[in-house]
């Protein structure tokens, strides 16, 4: 911008010796009776007049530009009170949900939190996902968790890892949908069988203290843990952890399942 702005100033002051010369030619050609004194007055008021026109165009273009600065500068700052607008207002809505940790939600509560905390991630966010996909992902609150996770992902680069858990193959050819969605949305999608979680000694869920199989975990600080109908495999609420041994348990338990589970191939 420096560059082009310094060019266009030389190519100016060019025009306006050049124009100043041909005009005082012009001058001194049509003028060849007059007096001398004449000749050299014409052509510096001529010259003069040449120059404060360019001078003038000079002006407007700089003028312009730091309008246009100006402009930039506005929408800088807009764009900046906006944003910090926005992250007061979602950390203070955490900061309201993590007085919640450790008290017992409700399912209409649990699907709030849910979005609430989507918002608030900054760096990482892992889940697993035991819930049936048609009774979550093709409702209103699962749609919304899914365009922020896509956001977030596209905006800020946040790392999104997935494992869904089925119980058999047609439950997988059922979901396959749902995973290729969100491995194209550049999620990090892996599945593994309900059977295997628990035929394995290592990933029984109760001798990592976990109380549920499907949580997610929010900037490995913050898990929030649907409790599941036996049945239906529904929530019927759920609970907010925080602290660094609760967390862990689950960032350790998830990373098992990781380590177990099979990338998902569209």
């Amino acid at each position: 911008m420096k560059i082009k702005a310094v060019t266009f100033e030389v190519i100016l002051k060019l025009v306006g010796i050049v124009v100043g010369l041909v005009v005082a030619w012009l001058l001194l050609y049509l003028f060849t009776d007059a007096a001398g004194e004449t000749k050299v007055i014409l052509t510096l008021i001529t010259t003069c007049a040449t120059l404060l026109i360019i001078e003038s165009v000079r002006i407007s273009q700089k003028t312009q530009e730091q309008s246009l600065k100006i402009q930039e500068q506005n929408e800088r700052l807009c764009d900046l009170s906006r944003v910090l607008s926005e992250k007061s207002l979602t950390e203070a809505k955490r900061a309201a949900l993590l007085q919640a940790a450790q008290r017992q939600l409700k399912d209409s509560q649990l699907f709030q939190a849910w979005l609430e905390l989507l918002w608030a991630i900054e760096r990482s966010y892992q889940s697993t996902n035991y819930i049936p996909s048609s009774e979550i992902y093709e409702h209103g609150y699962g749609k919304c968790a899914l365009s922020i996770q896509t956001v977030k992902k596209e905006v800020r680069d946040i790392p999104i890892t997935k494992i869904f858990i089925c119980n058999n193959d047609n439950e997988h050819q059922e979901i396959s949908k749902t995973m290729k969605i969100q491995k194209d949305a550049g999620f990090t999608v892996r599945h593994i069988p309900y059977d295997k979680i628990f035929k394995h000694a290592h990933l029984q869920p109760e001798k990592h203290g976990v109380e549920t199989i499907d949580f997610a975990i929010f900037d490995s600080e913050t898990v929030l843990l649907w409790f599941l109908d036996p049945k239906t495999r529904l929530p019927v609420g759920g609970r907010i952890l925080i602290g660094t041994d609760n967390v862990s348990r689950y960032i350790k338990f998830f990373n098992m399942l990781f380590q177990e589970s099979t990338p998902f191939a569209a």
